[in-house]
């Protein structure tokens, strides 16, 4: 069974978290696998529906990516065979004061018309259809789990979140005698999907990871760090307790 994890945010939206976020990974989603929610409280009719629909987007999004994937090169091979078919006929076929130019133009929309002909065709082929349709319903089937670890995490989010962009920074990079409170994780995949997820999220902050378990291993502040790290917190707090909750992350489960 594959579970997924809901965090709810106070003042920004909730953190849904789930195999299907990465449409890279596609090609291992297992349709026959049931699924669970791990959450602090059982979220209401409205939420469960808003819940369903972002992961529909996200397995369409990936099952579109697994078709791509898989029928790349056939795509390639006949786009490309119609390039050529069309290219040479018109070249013999048609006599014109520029030579090239009309041939190359037409055998260009040729290939394209067929690229996007075939990749239409295997979005809605038996297989993807049959593939998404299993997806869904192991969502639109999914267990409530209420967690005690879901519930410290929302807490420490929201006490984190309550603090000033300054203290969060400082937290982050252990400056001035402040530091990340502890947090209990849940069993499974959790550090492994909610790294993915804060990484999709916000891509550029999490690129200074390295540079943030620098920070804290060293005893002196490193405040061009801080700095960087208040001016990207001014723009989205919450971007920032995201990141933080990743650095904390990392550091208990070591995720690579």
């Amino acid at each position: 069974m594959k579970t997924g994890y809901l965090i709810k945010r106070a003042n920004a939206e909730p953190l849904i978290i789930s195999q299907f976020q990465n449409p890279k990974t596609s090609e291992s989603w297992d349709p026959m696998e049931k699924f669970r929610w791990d959450t602090a409280e059982t979220p209401q009719a409205g939420e469960i529906e808003n819940i369903d629909r972002t992961l529909f987007s996200q397995i369409d999004a990936g099952i579109d990516r697994w078709i791509q994937d898989a029928k790349y090169f056939p795509r390639l091979f006949l786009s490309a065979g119609a390039f050529l078919v069309i290219y040479f006929a018109l070249s013999f076929a048609v006599r014109d004061p520029i030579p090239v130019i009309d041939e190359f133009i037409a055998g260009a929309a040729g290939a394209v018309a067929v690229w996007f002909f075939m990749e239409k065709k295997a979005r809605r082929s038996d297989a993807s259809i049959k593939r998404r349709l299993e997806l869904k319903q192991r969502i639109s089937e999914a267990e409530i789990v209420i967690s005690h670890e879901m519930s410290g995490i929302e807490n420490w989010i929201d006490d984190l979140g309550s603090l000033s962009v300054l203290e969060i920074a400082d937290c982050i990079v252990r400056c001035n005698g402040s530091d990340l409170k502890g947090l209990e994780l849940p069993a499974g995949d959790f550090p492994k999907l909610l790294f993915e997820q804060v990484s999709l999220r916000i891509g550029k902050l999490m690129d200074q990871l390295p540079r943030i378990e620098h920070a804290r291993m060293d005893t002196d502040a490193n405040i061009p760090l801080n700095g960087f790290l208040v001016q990207a917190g001014q723009k989205s707090p919450s971007d920032l307790v995201l990141l933080a909750l990743a650095v904390k992350v990392k550091e208990i489960a070591s995720v690579s």
